[in-house]
């Protein structure tokens, strides 16, 4: 999987150095839940089919190394398979751990000596950050998508907690192709992009900002209208300023405004508490302070009231998520 996420994922990924690395950091839509490290084993797959794809298979492991590192970006795009996984590796060394949804709750940060020397986190998440599966397979397998996610979740979820998470959605095998597509993307939302944001924004020990970005995309395409995964980055950037409607403009400048703050280090809204649950909330049209996890401020909060009674455990579901992805 390869995307935008790994970047920003890629900066939480740092909180396992032991060396301080910097005193604030930023993730716009991405951590090391949704996208997991690989398995020494797969990696090493990885790394044989690029090895393949470039000519390398009777090269000496120096000679590969001098070839992999001189590479064009073009050459390296043009010879690295879509299909490769390309993500951080547990290697027991430099990354010993996999971050949870447990841990995190816990605050048992041993293997994440980041949480430690780094002061500020700002996190936080898009509306509809889980379109971008759309794009990433799911809009290939549309027709019958209900029932492959009812199946795939039999095969890979305790039987009660898929039965919760199917209602909690309102989805059934039977369910129109459309509308299981949709509810599909919002549950991949919660459980891919919220759930992680809140559950990092919560155990982190120093200052932490949390915000959650609605505002629509304005412009013509499938998913006008909705908060879709990157546009937080295409508004920050100001690129795009001249196409915005003076409400959109408006939330475009707040949050650049509070980057920037963040940046310099000064505070850009309320800490975030979790007790309270306060989030900055940009968009439609507004920029505002919510309470309770910004939960009926355009967050849904089923996932994390099943999480709460005990019906779903979190890393259960982004693992069985996670092999609904892969077909599995």
């Amino acid at each position: 999987m390869s995307s935008a996420d790994s970047i920003v994922a890629s900066v939480l990924y740092q909180l396992h150095s032991k060396e301080p690395l910097f005193k604030r950091c930023i993730s716009m839509s991405g951590t090391p839940l949704m996208l997991r490290p690989l398995p020494l084993p797969v990696a090493e797959t990885s790394y044989a089919s690029i090895v393949q794809t470039f000519g390398l298979e009777n090269a000496s492991t120096s000679e590969r190394i001098e070839r992999l590192r001189t590479a064009s970006p073009e050459d390296l795009v043009a010879n690295t398979p879509l299909s490769v996984p390309l993500l951080p590796v547990l290697d027991g060394d430099i990354l010993s751990d996999a971050t949870t949804f447990a841990k995190l709750a816990s605050h048992d940060h041993a293997n994440l000596p980041g949480m430690q020397w780094c002061e500020s986190l700002m996190i936080g998440d898009c509306q509809h950050d889980g379109i971008v599966f759309f794009f990433m397979g799911l809009s290939q397998r549309k027709d019958g998508i209900a029932t492959a996610l009812t199946t795939s979740l039999h095969e890979n979820l305790a039987t009660s907690a898929t039965q919760s998470v199917l209602e909690a959605y309102n989805i059934t095998a039977s369910t129109e192709d459309t509308d299981a597509l949709k509810r599909i993307m919002e549950l991949a939302t919660d459980i891919a992009y919220v759930a992680p944001a809140l559950a990092y924004a919560r155990s982190f020990p120093g200052k932490s900002y949390y915000y959650q970005f609605n505002e629509p995309n304005p412009w013509d395409g499938t998913f006008r209208g909705h908060s879709t995964h990157m546009l937080d980055a295409a508004f920050l950037f100001q690129h795009f300023n001249h196409e915005l409607s003076p409400e959109a403009l408006e939330v475009a400048t707040t949050l650049a405004q509070d980057f920037v703050r963040f940046a310099n280090g000064a505070e850009p809204w309320s800490e975030f508490e979790e007790k309270m649950g306060m989030v900055r909330k940009y968009g439609p049209g507004k920029i505002g302070i919510v309470g309770n996890n910004g939960w009926g401020s355009g967050k849904r909060d089923v996932l994390w009231k099943l999480s709460e009674e005990g019906k779903v455990d979190l890393d259960d579901l982004i693992g069985a998520w996670h092999m609904f992805i892969a077909g599995k």
